[in-house]
């Protein structure tokens, strides 16, 4: 059931950053599919890894339902081929980007929404993408070092590039340093999504501090999945879905409390406190 608290009443708009997590695509699309369900008025979407690959899709103009239909047609292993030099990565993306070519607009200029993906470059810094050629630039976000090879992006010298999340899982920091320079009362309140970590050689993912930052976290569990077999879809995209529901319609809610000059809503049972300023998780991580 759709929530009252819809865009239409309301001027917040909201970042959303979708994490790092292996192979996590029906988890996040479960996610999307809860701010769907509430009417969450967006502002810019932020991916890094399978986050990336999901939400370039989403500002793209794809549903949530569409985009898991898209991902489910063919294993992950099928989205891939052995790469001729092995030293530089097992696998080659290839396959991959051939498919997002013929899925995506050709720059990120072309998106329905603002977005960029995290990566890091020849010189192991933690860089954000945002302009140029859209699907090397979100294949290079899902680069896993040594299982791929890097990901070179055209018209970019810092390159080549491989998956953000070696250095960090969630980018809000470099997202907002990027988008809203130094002025931090200027950015715009975030939800984040984030999947537990599948490798402990992923980068930083603690949330401590975001307590503070205006944004609210919702949790899903690592995916589980294989390069050979997605698992059960529907099961993963309900579950996101369901723990993302209650934090996101606490959040509109609480919204509505400020803007109508109320006073904040205490969490009831079930759902977590998640004012912009608060930090909300939900699920388990």
């Amino acid at each position: 059931m759709r929530c009252c608290f819809t865009a239409e009443y309301r001027d917040v708009k909201y970042d959303l950053v979708l994490s790092s997590g292996f192979l996590a695509f029906a988890n996040h699309c479960g996610f999307l599919q809860a701010v769907e369900d509430v009417g969450l008025p967006i502002n810019g979407i932020m991916g890094t890894s399978a986050g990336a690959l999901i939400g370039s899709m989403y500002a793209a103009g794809y549903t949530p339902r569409e985009i898991v239909a898209e991902f489910s047609k063919h294993a992950p292993i099928d989205r891939l081929k052995c790469h001729g030099r092995p030293w530089e990565g097992v696998l080659s993306m290839a396959p991959l980007i051939e498919e997002l070519q013929a899925l995506l607009p050709g720059s990120f200029a072309e998106l329905n929404r603002d977005f960029a993906c995290g990566v890091v470059g020849a010189d192991g810094r933690h860089v954000l993408l945002d302009r140029g050629c859209l699907p090397a630039a979100v294949s290079a976000s899902a680069a896993i070092p040594v299982i791929f090879c890097p990901v070179p992006v055209p018209d970019r010298a810092d390159g080549p590039f491989i998956d953000g999340g070696i250095r960090c899982r969630i980018g809000l920091d470099l997202w907002r340093q990027n988008r809203y320079g130094s002025d931090a009362a200027a950015a715009a309140p975030a939800v984040v999504h984030l999947i537990g970590r599948s490798s402990p050689f992923s980068g930083n993912d603690n949330t401590a501090g975001l307590a503070h930052q205006k944004a609210v976290v919702v949790k899903s569990p690592k995916s589980g999945v294989s390069f050979w077999s997605y698992g059960d879809y529907e099961e993963q995209f309900e579950a996101a879905r369901s723990r993302a529901l209650p934090v996101l319609r606490q959040l509109l809610l609480e919204d509505d409390q400020h803007s109508s000059g109320g006073g904040v809503l205490p969490s009831g049972s079930g759902s977590a406190a998640a004012g912009p300023g608060r930090l909300a998780a939900a699920g388990s991580g």
